[in-house]
């Protein structure tokens, strides 16, 4: 009789400011109820869940891996992934969300709770091949993934001063920023008299084009940034393109044009202020300036920009619909 392997644990326990615990204990107690056994990774600094990733599968050998579970945010989701496709390891993941953006889990099954996403795991069985961007820095021949979202200028802006906000309040208001994504919000306003301005050359599937004024590009796997908060419309998850929204020409003007799109209609096909256009192979360059950049709500250090995207994929486990 085949018996799985014991479920794996890659948590984030600071995650939500405190809510990685809680699920954990709550994961836990499932997991019991199974009568499963597991080992718990627990991530204690930034990249951490990257070194867990490598000793777990280190330390299986030649054994299968029947459940890799992952507890945090979707920084902590996009580090085991990053590491798994480093690694060339085709180990289905079951995500269950922490953080306080979690946008992975808004895009592909926001009603879904912890116990519906282990039930998956364990009785659905059906592996999704979803897709997921690769990349590669050709300043610094890195090679990287992309979950969700890869921000340039004042999209890495805002997020770096969410991150600060957060980081600067009490654990009793950061929750309460957290509950209302007040941190995001807050961080857009402060970032709006220190708009970055910077002349992009993309090339999609072998056309170039220059954007002499660009002020926030996107690489997009799912229209949510931020928490929910909704950048574009014509970018769908399972079209499996590259999807690249660029915000330009940014003034006051452009700024009562694009708030009222952002908050309220979401209307962005009519502004004049905001481009779309996918595809399967990406290159974007900013040789000339110095722009700060994210990826999965990571920040990465200000400089020029050479990368190539192109799609790849990542195996998950979903909860039955």
């Amino acid at each position: 009789m085949y018996m799985p392997n014991r479920v794996h644990i890659i948590s984030h326990p600071r995650s939500g400011n405190g809510k990685g615990t809680i699920i954990l204990k709550e994961v836990m107690q499932i997991l019991d109820g199974f009568q499963l056994e597991y080992i718990n990774y627990q991530t204690n600094y930034a990249t951490h869940a990257n070194l867990l990733t490598k000793e777990m599968i280190h330390s299986s050998g030649d054994r299968t891996i029947d459940y890799l579970l992952v507890i945090g945010g979707d920084g902590t989701l996009h580090e085991v992934v990053d590491t798994l496709q480093e690694s060339k390891q085709n180990i289905p993941i079951t995500y269950i969300p922490a953080g306080t953006g979690n946008d992975f889990h808004r895009t592909w099954y926001p009603k879904a709770g912890p116990r519906e996403i282990i039930e998956g795991m364990l009785f659905n069985r059906q592996v999704q091949d979803i897709p997921i961007f690769l990349f590669e820095n050709h300043l610094s021949n890195r090679q990287g993934t992309v979950i969700n979202s890869y921000g340039l200028g004042l999209d890495a802006l805002i997020n770096a001063r969410a991150k600060a906000n957060l980081a600067s309040v009490s654990p009793s208001v950061a929750k309460l920023y957290h509950r209302f994504n007040l941190a995001y919000l807050k961080a857009i306003v402060e970032s709006l008299n220190t708009i970055p301005h910077f002349c992009l050359e993309y090339t999609m599937d072998g056309t170039t084009y220059l954007v002499d004024d660009a002020s926030m590009v996107l690489v997009m796997n799912t229209p949510y940034i931020g928490g929910g908060i909704r950048l574009d419309n014509r970018t769908q998850p399972r079209a499996h393109e590259l999807s690249l929204v660029i915000y330009h020409d940014i003034t006051s003007d452009a700024v009562r044009d694009i708030i009222p799109r952002v908050f309220k209609s979401h209307d962005y096909q009519s502004s004049p202020y905001i481009n779309q256009i996918s595809g399967q192979h990406l290159r974007l360059k900013v040789v000339h300036d110095s722009v700060l950049s994210q990826v999965d709500g990571e920040t990465i250090q200000q400089g020029p920009i050479d990368l190539s995207f192109r799609l790849g994929s990542q195996s998950f486990y979903f909860p039955k619909k």
